[in-house]
């Protein structure tokens, strides 16, 4: 174990499994049952979810290099699909879009503008207002000044050149994802695990050679840790 490896001890039952946690770390083998519950006791523990009465096998079960670490050690993300590969994607108010959204907007140069186009708004209204009460007397529009947040919320997300999101390639989506956990990480410096369900089922072996290039490089130059998993490598050749 060196520097940048976590081992991880985790019960299941009267079983114990133990793995060393790399900062970019797969997963293979054909035991479904016994991968799942690693990766889901991971996200659980890394997570502000409530466990349900059903998942009390996966509470408090975790050892980091033989200690019991906090909730808050990692922040978790969990890709299982294509739809939450999407569902990150899209401009709601949960999104890892909007949470990257949401910290560029605090910019100072973005609030100027705020302010620039809630003058302009103020103007339209007001003569808008104006000609309202002098031809129709008991009415009047009125103007509600709306968060930037609010605004950007209401647009729509595409791919380059407007294409539809839904015409981008899994591997086209995995790394537009990864791009955007790299960054709010870099915005709250903390520890982030993302684990990547059954990648040969999302990617081709094309894709998977490109997705492994870009996260090396991630992983290398920020504070995420990979952890995903596959059934055997050579099923791609």
């Amino acid at each position: 174990k060196d520097d940048n490896s976590l081992k991880l001890r985790i019960k299941n039952g009267k079983e114990y499994y133990e793995i060393n946690l790399e900062p970019f770390t797969q997963l293979c083998g054909v035991d479904f049952r016994k991968k799942d519950f690693i990766l889901t006791s991971l996200c659980k523990h890394f997570s502000s979810e409530k466990y349900s009465d059903y998942e009390e096998g996966y509470r408090d079960n975790l050892w980091v290099d033989g200690q019991k670490v906090g909730r808050n050690y990692f922040m978790s993300y969990r890709v299982k699909t294509r739809e939450d590969l999407l569902g990150a994607i899209k401009l709601a108010k949960t999104s890892l879009l909007m949470k990257y959204l949401t910290v560029c907007l605090t910019d100072f140069e973005c609030q100027k503008e705020l302010d620039a186009i809630g003058e302009h708004l103020e103007r339209l209204y007001l003569g808008l207002n104006q000609e309202m009460m002098l031809s129709l007397k008991n009415i009047e529009l009125c103007y509600e000044k709306k968060e930037l947040l609010d605004i950007v919320q209401n647009s729509e997300i595409c791919g380059k050149e407007e294409q539809s999101l839904l015409e981008l390639t899994n591997g086209e989506l995995l790394e537009t994802y990864c791009n955007l956990i790299e960054r709010v990480q870099k915005y709250n410096s903390k520890k982030v695990l993302l684990v990547v369900d059954n990648i040969d089922h999302l990617l081709s072996y094309q894709e998977y050679c490109v997705f492994c290039r870009n996260a090396l490089r991630m992983c290398h130059e920020s504070a995420v840790w990979l952890l995903y998993q596959v059934v055997l490598l050579d099923m791609w050749t």
